[in-house]
């Protein structure tokens, strides 16, 4: 799906519950063609597992729906 948002000329990219791996593989082929957002999974404890990835965003539910409000 990366792949045809690119071919697509797609302006944002969610990549959205990827392991680690795949979100990795997904930046090289969006190569900043497009501002990503990534989303899915991603806690207060694991963000920072993240952190060598350049996304332009990180959207994190637990904040909401997890009491931290």
């Amino acid at each position: 799906m990366v792949k045809e948002a690119i071919h697509g000329q797609a302006d944002i990219i969610m990549l959205d519950n990827m392991s680690h791996e795949a979100m990795a593989e997904a930046l090289k082929w969006i190569d900043g063609r497009a501002i990503v957002e990534a989303s899915g999974n991603f806690t207060l404890d694991n963000i920072s597992e993240h952190k060598d990835l350049p996304f332009d965003y990180i959207s994190s539910g637990e904040i909401t729906h997890s009491g931290y409000v």
